[in-house]
């Protein structure tokens, strides 16, 4: 089987949610927080990975909890990011 290599960006998306948008200038308080694995890189490696593919994963990430975060989410994935 041919490597994917996929190079792009590596995220942990932070959602907040609210009743509604704020206007300019305007604050809303949220009522909900979530997380979620992300990027662009990371997502197509990820769809890549669970149709079959060697898949290998070129980006970055912080050295913070976000980032090892993400780095395990990526490995119970089984998308290489050595």
């Amino acid at each position: 089987m041919r490597k994917i290599y996929v190079v792009g960006s590596i995220n942990r998306d932070l959602v907040v949610y609210a009743e509604e948008l704020p206007r300019a200038g305007e604050t809303v308080f949220g009522n909900r927080f979530q997380q979620f694995p992300g990027g662009k890189g990371a997502n197509q490696a990820v769809a890549a990975r669970r149709l079959g593919g060697d898949v290998h994963l070129v980006g970055n990430v912080g050295a913070d909890t976000l980032g090892n975060e993400m780095l395990e989410f990526l490995a119970s994935e089984n998308v290489d990011t050595s």
